[in-house]
């Protein structure tokens, strides 16, 4: 009970400060050992407003958000193959990847996940640690050798980048068993891993940015991006027969907000199957993705859940990604004006600046009240507003952020 306390205590102070100093492990899989660190970041970080690389906007697809198909009018599919031909996806699509094992002179599939900077994959922690019992950080590792075949579609990868080896894993220490002396007790969801490559794959294909995920809206839109290896029996209620199980498939659909006493919290309609695990749950500015820029704010966890990035874990992957990911920082060009005028009209809270940029509003502690947003305004509804002060962020591009308070009189 002390102890439970004292950890309780320490959580409070770390919400406070803002600070987050938090346990790490990190797989090295070319020295087969792993090492205790910690990561040192602040509450509600993320790496929006990154740089995604050189290609985000050629080769832009979009996604197919379309109504879900309904199987003999009871179940509804929400599966469907991205790009059922043509081998080379575009964006979004290539930032998905497909995690292997090596197997003799080939490789097997193991899981799936996102291209979230130049190096780095994020996926889930039990593709990569078992949950075990006992024992200590070195013991129920899956594998070492691990491989990502990105943007891997109709059994060919990306050009230029067929199997990519992953040299490291990182994942949370509160994924091992309490009863190792040090590890936290932890409210939320901790099922990711962030995956190190041996080389840049991000620069060309571009990459999701982490967000945490916006407790705010009990009811989301979201897509995946994942590879389904074995398809569960069909039964009198469901079976999936139209997707493929040798290509990039994308899911998309509403995601509820179930039971905020347990850490399964996110549920969502569009069901996973076997190999799915670790596919990014991510968020565009519109519903299809078409304007190219991706918020990624949890994975693929169980068959009907999802393990979100809450503010926590948002602020330590962040920390975690920030020595590889570009983030625009420094003043703005000489003679351009990157502050924002606030104003009511007509029961809006509307925002509008000279130059395009990103938009968030947030209440006093961190918390994302609207969804983030581009372009050179930003409008939402007062009954929206929580009563007391609110945040309004305004960052335009290669600008540092401006931000203003404003409370409803």
């Amino acid at each position: 009970m002390f102890r439970y306390l004292a950890i309780l205590g320490a959580w409070a102070a770390a919400i406070q400060a803002a600070t987050i100093t938090w346990p790490v492990v990190y797989r090295d899989h070319l020295r087969q050992v792993a090492v205790d660190t910690v990561v040192t970041g602040t509450l509600w970080d993320s790496t929006a407003g990154s740089w995604v690389g050189t290609r985000p906007s050629q080769g832009l697809t979009g996604l197919p958000a379309v109504a879900p198909i309904w199987d003999n009018g009871v179940i509804p599919q929400y599966r469907f193959p991205l790009s059922p031909t043509v081998a080379e996806v575009g964006w979004p699509g290539r930032i998905a990847v497909r995690l292997d094992y090596a197997l003799d002179d080939t490789t097997r599939q193991r899981c799936s996940g996102s291209l979230v900077g130049p190096r780095h994959v994020l996926t889930a922690a039990h593709c990569v640690k078992y949950a075990p019992t006992t024992g200590t950080i070195q013991d129920f590792w899956v594998r070492d050798d691990f491989y990502v075949r990105p943007g891997y579609n109709l059994r060919q990868s990306a050009p230029g980048f067929d199997r990519v080896r992953v040299t490291r894993s990182w994942i949370s220490k509160s994924k091992f068993p309490k009863s190792i002396p040090g590890v936290p007790d932890y409210p939320g969801d901790d099922d990711w891993a962030i995956l190190e490559l041996d080389q840049d794959v991000g620069t060309t294909l571009g990459w999701a940015r982490v967000v945490p995920i916006d407790y705010s809206r009990k009811k989301q839109f979201m897509h995946y991006l994942g590879y389904p290896l074995i398809p569960p029996p069909c039964n009198a209620e469901s079976c999936d027969t139209a997707t493929k199980t040798d290509t990039l498939c994308h899911s998309y659909g509403d995601m509820y907000f179930s039971n905020e006493q347990t850490v399964r919290n996110w549920v969502t309609m569009a069901e996973a199957w076997q190999g799915e695990s670790g596919s990014g749950a991510f968020k565009c500015p519109d519903d299809s993705c078409h304007q190219g820029e991706i918020d990624v704010f949890g994975t693929r966890w169980t068959e009907q859940f999802i393990s979100s990035i809450d503010s926590v874990m948002a602020g330590v992957i962040a920390a975690i990604l920030k020595s590889d990911v570009r983030i625009p920082t420094g003043a703005s060009p000489a003679g351009s004006h990157a502050g924002f005028d606030l104003a009511m009209e007509e029961g809006r809270l509307t925002a509008k600046a000279a130059r395009e940029g990103e938009w968030r509003i947030l209440s006093v502690d961190g918390r994302v009240l609207v969804p983030a947003s581009r372009g050179r305004t930003v409008s939402v509804a007062l009954d929206r507003i929580p009563r007391g002060m609110v945040l309004v962020v305004y960052r335009a591009d290669g600008a540092a952020p401006v931000v203003r308070r404003w409370m409803p009189r």
